[in-house]
């Protein structure tokens, strides 16, 4: 197993604590850096998602990851049972805004994920099973 299905493993089994994944502001940028950083973030989410639907396939139910392509808009959505993130970036013009929704984001202030090196700590908060009155937000970079 790889250490990131061993994180999974001790997350569901154990109720391991997790780490909030680092998150920064969302702001404006030209659509080439945005669309590159969500394409990063996607296949980074595709190889996670692949690991732990091994691990999680001995307690049932494993985490869907499915695109959206339209026009004007990047984005995927992670889901497992109840709980999802939504990954978007809204392009409009010369520039773009990524953002993070659901688990992990911020009911605050608009936010996405502090790249690629992210989602793992993302899909473990996904699947962990955070103590009654713990928020689940996010841990924003550099702050």
């Amino acid at each position: 197993m790889t250490p990131f299905m061993h994180q999974v493993a001790e997350t569901i089994s154990l109720g391991r604590a997790v780490t909030r994944p680092a998150v920064r502001p969302s702001a404006p940028k030209s659509v080439g850096v945005a669309v590159h950083e969500q394409v990063t973030i996607r296949a980074r989410a595709g190889q996670l998602v692949s690991q732990a639907n091994a691990v999680l396939k001995a307690v049932g139910e494993q985490i869907t990851l499915t695109d959206e392509v339209g026009e004007g808009r990047l984005a995927f959505t992670l889901r497992w049972q109840n709980r999802r993130s939504y990954v978007a970036t809204g392009i409009a013009g010369q520039t773009a805004v990524t953002r993070l929704h659901g688990i992990g984001s911020s009911c605050h202030t608009a936010v996405e994920l502090d790249g690629a090196t992210a989602v793992a700590d993302l899909i473990l908060l996904l699947v962990s099973r955070p103590p009654a009155g713990v928020p689940v937000g996010p841990r924003v970079a550099g702050g």
